[in-house]
């Protein structure tokens, strides 16, 4: 846009500052009356700073001591666990010291438990081998006692033969039974003999072992 210059503009300088006044005053006392933010820009940033500064102190001192006192409470938590820690390593040497204790004690009771049995049963042992000893002593005894009587048995069987009498001319089953003790029935059961049989010279005749001699012809 191009403007032209009708005079005006002369007037307007070449005028009074009274006119000047009197053209632009109103227009000034009206831009004068509004609020000019480029006059407070300045000062607005430096209170803007100022409440943000405000801001920050006040969360600084609204939540230090909290944090402290977080920090303390962490730092007592700390130690009650380094101290509980502390008494469970004490408890669990406590226990296995008194484990080891009773363990200790338990199988010095067994060893003892196991010596009394060790004694007694070599206290059983030598009873049973006296015993044992005394069994076969008394065995040995009866086998000796066993071949003593078979012994006498055979003698006995062999002082027990039955004899042989030869009959002489003469003698008759009473005289022949007379003489070891036998009667005429005996003499004929030993011989086989009917009641009515004769007897000869020479002939000869079972007779017992226990028969005695009469002395008799």
């Amino acid at each position: 846009m191009n403007w032209e210059d009708t005079g005006d503009s002369k007037d307007i300088k070449g005028g009074d500052e009274d006119d000047y006044e009197g053209i632009y005053s109103p227009l000034e006392r009206k831009k004068q009356g509004k609020f000019n933010l480029k006059n407070f820009k300045i000062p607005f940033i430096f209170i803007a700073a100022g409440i943000l500064i405000l801001i920050i102190l006040f969360f600084i001192f609204t939540s230090g001591p909290d944090e402290s006192e977080s920090s303390q409470q962490i730092r007592a938590i700390e130690e009650k666990l380094v101290t509980m820690e502390d008494r469970f390593l004490k408890l669990e040497k406590a226990v296995e010291e008194v484990r080891i204790e009773e363990l200790d004690k338990r199988f010095g009771n067994l060893r003892d438990s196991l010596e009394r049995l060790e004694a007694s049963i070599f206290l059983r042992m030598d009873s049973m081998t006296k015993q044992l000893s005394d069994f076969q002593k008394k065995i040995a005894e009866l086998k000796t006692e066993t071949v003593s009587l078979n012994k006498s048995s055979k003698v006995s069987k062999k002082r027990a033969k039955v004899r042989i009498h030869k009959v002489v001319s003469g003698e008759t089953l009473y005289r022949i039974g007379l003489k070891y003790g036998l009667t005429v029935n005996q003499l004929l059961k030993l011989n086989n003999l009917d009641s009515g049989s004769v007897i000869y010279p020479g002939q000869k005749l079972k007779v017992s072992a226990t028969a005695v001699k009469q002395g008799l012809d």
